[in-house]
């Protein structure tokens, strides 16, 4: 067991694929020299040359083509972008990732890698700042992980690289310094998701930094409201099962996500919920429909912890 930052257990999970496996190579923007978003690719130039570290130009539209292709002849890329803004540029690349694996289904793997920071509590504006998940999430054959410690960070990278297949591995910008004792575990992408509070009342289900908002913000709440708190790690393939068991039991759910409310994640675990089970009272928590204005007022946008608790209370009601 280890203690790192998050930004230092992707790099772990990186630098050691990378020398288990000369065909893995990390491609993306001031990831050589500068070391990348966050530091994360700092040291692997001078360790792996630039033959498997490639600074690209800033061109995101030809980042994935480049990545496609290598696949195609047998390489393993890991694409990194600097914000998941940027990455819409590549849009139609992903959406031909997802496609492609349909279509050569037995024939042809693609295991893409792709990185990208994201969130809206940094106040960047609406350029720089984004949870554009809902897009994403409607590309089929694409599998999307969001790692909410140091130790997914570490574990679900080496099994990203390892799925074989396109994977979207999503960090919040909120997490980089976070901090915290990581060890092994055997994990592959088959549904992942944990409860990290167990609760009767009513179930929170959350990926990333708003399932950490959501901790918070339970304790603002009176001591006989029971709360669980179901957290997505990966949001496809979705663990149904666990979300199903934990809405059954509690009758309630508040599905919370840091991107606009409408065509979004959390409309698709409604629709899913409300299938297998149309009596569970739902809610949904997302930022308002706006661009994301810079500084402070950007904390009008997105979901805070007073607007969590009260969401769970007019549940309760």
């Amino acid at each position: 067991m280890q203690e790192l930052t998050f930004a230092e257990a992707i790099q772990k999970g990186l630098r050691e694929k990378m020398l288990n496996d000369d065909r893995v190579f990390i491609i993306g923007e001031d990831i050589g020299i500068l070391g990348g978003r966050y530091n994360v690719t700092r040291g692997l130039l001078k360790e792996f040359g630039p033959k498997r570290v490639i600074d690209i130009h800033l061109i995101e539209e030809l980042f994935l083509g480049i990545a496609l292709g290598a696949a195609q002849g047998g390489l393993i890329p890991v694409v990194e972008f600097l914000t998941s803004n940027f990455l819409l540029l590549g849009l139609s690349d992903v959406n031909r990732l997802g496609a492609w694996k349909f279509i050569n289904v037995g024939k042809v793997r693609l295991p893409i890698i792709i990185r990208a920071p994201y969130g809206m509590y940094h106040s960047y504006g609406p350029e720089l700042s984004g949870d554009y998940l809902s897009v994403f999430y409607n590309i089929p054959g694409i599998q999307i992980v969001i790692p909410r410690t140091p130790e997914d960070a570490y574990n679900f990278i080496c099994a990203s690289i390892d799925s074989k297949d396109p994977v979207l591995f999503m960090e919040h910008e909120s997490f980089y310094s976070m901090k915290a004792e990581v060890s092994k575990k055997p994990v592959t992408l088959c549904g992942n998701s944990e409860i990290i509070q167990n609760g009767s009342d009513c179930s929170i289900i959350s990926y990333g930094y708003t399932t950490n908002l959501a901790r918070e913000s339970v304790k603002l709440l009176h001591e006989n409201v029971s709360v669980e708190i179901v957290n997505l790690i990966t949001l496809k393939p979705l663990d149904i099962k666990t979300i199903l068991k934990s809405v059954r039991k509690t009758g309630r759910a508040l599905l919370i996500e840091e991107g606009r409310l409408g065509a979004s994640v959390t409309s698709a675990l409604a629709h899913l919920i409300r299938e297998f089970n149309p009596k569970i009272r739902i809610a949904q928590l997302g930022a308002r429909d706006i661009p994301l204005p810079f500084g402070p007022l950007a904390k009008l946008i997105v979901p805070s912890q007073l607007d969590i608790s009260q969401a769970v209370l007019n549940l309760m009601k």
